[in-house]
């Protein structure tokens, strides 16, 4: 699998990877799934075990900027989104 620097994302998903990118301690350890369909875009994401709790927040606080900024993306490019953190 390609490093996700290195993948050639849409604009929701290049948001969401820069964003990672950002915060984490491990950036190598980021990996993104993107899938495109006429309505929705539908991301997913893995950071490393030390990020998880950077990347949620204190109550989910961060996640869910993350979601309500991610939303703010996608619908520029009229799509909903599914962010999900994989694990």
């Amino acid at each position: 699998m390609a490093d996700a620097a290195q993948q050639s994302f849409g604009p929701v998903a290049t948001f969401v990877r820069d964003t990672l990118f950002a915060i984490v301690l491990h950036p190598e350890a980021i990996r993104i799934w993107e899938t495109v369909g006429d309505t929705l875009v539908r991301v997913e994401f893995f950071v490393h075990a030390e990020d998880a709790a950077v990347v949620t927040g204190q109550a989910g606080e961060a996640i869910k900027a993350l979601r309500a900024l991610t939303t703010v993306v996608a619908r520029r490019h009229n799509k909903r989104l599914a962010l999900e953190r994989r694990v």
